[in-house]
């Protein structure tokens, strides 16, 4: 089985240049999965370029894909897009979320992401992790 590590940080601190009220002290958070490093067994990666008003599948993730049982994700998009998330539980959950820039999510074992899809204009990467 493979692992996946997240090992970064988001540092803040006061302004370089300028007035403004910012705070003079110096502020850094940790970023990891949980548990670090979270085990895998498949993955997908991709970088689409879209320009669509309707969902499209993004490859990779689904019931007849590589990852079936999703529990990482890494998405990065440029412009403003919408992301529909499909979850498993009783009945599956569909989650839109609007998204500019980054987002990471994981996912439990027992509600693992099942189909990803997004709608908008701009470039979509992403990494999904999980099991097949």
């Amino acid at each position: 089985m493979g692992q996946v590590v997240l090992d970064g940080s988001i540092t803040v601190g006061p302004v370089t240049s300028g007035g403004g009220s910012f705070p003079t002290a110096v502020n850094t958070v940790s970023i990891s999965t949980t548990p670090n490093p979270k085990q895998a067994s498949v993955y997908s990666s991709d970088v689409r370029q879209l320009q669509t008003a309707a969902y499209v599948a993004l490859s990779g993730i689904g019931a007849s894909d590589t990852v079936t049982k999703g529990t990482f994700l890494y998405l990065k998009v440029t412009g403003a897009m919408f992301i529909r998330k499909t979850t498993f539980d009783v009945v599956p959950l569909v989650a839109e979320t609007p998204v500019q820039g980054t987002l990471i999510q994981e996912f439990p074992d027992t509600n693992y992401l099942m189909l990803l899809e997004a709608k908008g204009n701009g470039t979509v990467e992403y990494f999904v992790s999980g099991q097949s």
